[in-house]
């Protein structure tokens, strides 16, 4: 089962005929600017099923990391924050509606950045997921066309097939256990 996790068209039909298995999970994307804002951001959205950190600097992002208040970043990290992202077993996103939409000019740059990130983190064991971050149902993907994305970015089929399903059975088997009421923190939960 593969899930596109990033997808705000997400429409079950077109989801199913992609090759995708539609979840009801509602991501919180924030955006923060400050250490402030990543506070009552994710006091906001405690609830939701995913929370992503969408292109934060490097400060928000440690702060984020440090108090693991969120699932997933899609921005490009280094190796000091790559190892807590690892630690805290935090997801980073690569977002092919990202590439889709970049000018010829920072395509390279952006193909350079997002192939890194895929060394970085295989080299420290961080959580990989690829979405299509698509906005509306034309810029959808395939399982195919994502899964070669993640093969031209360095990754081997399996790798990109683990980035569509992996991580994202985590978070599904999280909230399933968050709605039982047997999810207490992160490690913890009631038998």
């Amino acid at each position: 089962m593969y899930y596109d996790i990033w997808n705000e068209a997400n429409e079950p039909k077109i989801l199913e005929k992609l090759g995708f298995t539609p979840v009801d999970l509602k991501p919180a994307v924030i955006s923060a600017r400050t250490v402030n804002e990543i506070k009552s951001f994710t006091e906001k959205n405690k609830d939701a099923g995913l929370i992503i950190l969408r292109k934060p600097n490097e400060k928000v992002l440690k702060a984020a990391v440090q108090e693991c208040a969120i699932d997933a970043t899609d921005a490009f990290v280094e190796y000091p924050i790559i190892m807590k992202l690892s630690e805290r077993n935090i997801a980073v996103l690569l977002n092919f509606n990202e590439l889709l939409n970049a000018d010829s000019v920072h395509t390279p740059r952006l193909i350079y950045l997002m192939s890194r990130t895929v060394r970085l983190c295989r080299k420290y064991k961080v959580p990989v997921m690829i979405t299509s971050g698509a906005s509306d149902k034309y810029s959808q993907r395939s399982v195919s066309e994502l899964i070669a994305f993640g093969e031209n970015l360095g990754m081997t089929a399996g790798e990109a097939k683990e980035a569509l399903s992996r991580h994202q059975n985590r978070i599904l088997e999280r909230n399933r256990l968050k709605k039982a009421g047997k999810w207490i923190i992160s490690g913890v939960q009631v038998v």
